[in-house]
């Protein structure tokens, strides 16, 4: 099986967003909403590549029966990025599933944040603030405005 090395023609052109204040046009023209932040940001830059690299993996990556990362959820990772980033957001852990699931990971001296993407809106969260008692785990589907405020409070 022969894997490019970028994502698919259509999706590629979706992603090839025109600047705007709050939303951008593909190239496509139709509007695609996006956070605050400029596709030159290094989580950016940094993200893209590596979601590259693992839908590129090997089947039996991990030895077994590790599945690359599904284009879907490669490019649903980097949406869901594009909404709870900032220029200024340090750049995320990515790391594969063997299931072709990933996990987005931030780790600082404030706390934790793990997400991991089963599929598109299917996402796990795991939060754990080193100043409190309690782990956080919440399910996100489309909203990550949640999300956003604790990648904020955790990586600023």
């Amino acid at each position: 099986m022969t894997r490019t090395t970028a994502f698919s023609p259509e999706l590629e052109s979706v992603m090839n967003f025109k600047v705007g204040p709050e939303v951008a046009t593909s190239s496509t023209n139709s509007p695609v909403r996006r956070g605050n932040h400029n596709r030159q940001s290094n989580w950016y830059t940094m993200a893209f590549i590596k979601l590259n690299y693992l839908r590129n993996l090997e089947s039996g990556w991990d030895g077994y029966r590790g599945k690359p990362v599904s284009e879907q959820n490669a490019y649903f990772a980097l949406s869901m990025l594009t909404k709870i980033c900032t220029d200024d957001t340090p750049a995320p852990h990515i790391i594969p599933g063997s299931g072709g699931d990933l996990q987005i990971e931030w780790h600082t001296t404030k706390g934790d944040i793990e997400l991991n993407i089963i599929a598109p809106y299917k996402v796990n969260v795991w939060i754990d603030y080193k100043d409190h008692e309690e782990e956080i785990e919440l399910t996100l589907g489309w909203n990550f405005d949640s999300i956003a405020e604790h990648v904020k409070k955790i990586t600023e």
